[in-house]
């Protein structure tokens, strides 16, 4: 909240791991799961790949908290599932950058 108090940007991530073609929860960290356990799911799993996508940034001027998690919110649906953003009136933000990194 301290960004959009200072009326900063808000620069957009969008972050899949998968196991060869497939998509994968491994490496998930949300909800109630500890910090510890996610990454007794990460060493237990296959090779893990990161897909990183750098999206734009959210001008926070005169903007609350919540409209810039929303916004972010749609960037990253539109690039983790294309088609339900398209369905729903969203669109693909612009050219992102994309980085694949391979863990083991």
């Amino acid at each position: 909240e301290p960004v959009v108090a200072a009326e900063g940007e808000v620069w957009v991530v969008a972050i899949r791991y998968f196991c060869g073609a497939d998509r994968t929860l491994a490496a998930s960290y949300i909800g109630d799961t500890t910090l510890l356990q996610s990454l007794k799911q990460i060493h237990r799993a296959a090779p893990i790949t990161a897909e990183i996508r750098f999206l734009r940034a959210i001008d926070c001027k005169g903007r609350t908290r919540r409209d810039v998690a929303a916004e972010a919110e749609t960037l990253i649906r539109a690039v983790v599932n294309p088609q339900a953003a398209t369905a729903v009136g969203g669109s693909a933000p612009e050219k992102p950058l994309d980085l694949q990194v391979a863990a083991r």
